[in-house]
């Protein structure tokens, strides 16, 4: 993904075009993945110790569910729950788009 951002010069009034490469992390990936990319990151007992006191649904997602979304509230939940920021649970979607 690109970003295009301009700024332009007080002094001057030049418009600046700033154009860069984003990385944007994948928001699907399948429950193997996902749980792999815990157990990779060393995170797998942590999450599964918050997981066992979530409610109903949120528990079905995570032994049931075939596709694992970024904004699923499985993954929400654990981001509250366990205290990972956003750029950690990027990392976690990152590595689990890797795993094969």
């Amino acid at each position: 993904m690109m970003r295009v951002s301009a700024t332009i010069s007080a002094r001057t009034g030049k418009v600046t075009r700033h154009v860069s490469e984003v990385e944007v992390s994948p928001q699907v990936v399948s429950r193997y993945q996902f749980k792999a990319a815990l157990i990779n990151m060393a995170m797998y007992e942590g999450v599964a110790a918050v997981i066992v006191t979530a409610d109903a649904l949120v528990q079905l997602a995570w032994s049931e569910a075939p596709q694992i979304r970024r904004g699923d509230d499985l993954v929400t939940f654990i981001a509250a729950q366990g205290g990972y920021s956003s750029e950690v649970l990027d990392e976690v979607f990152s590595t689990a788009s890797e795993i094969t």
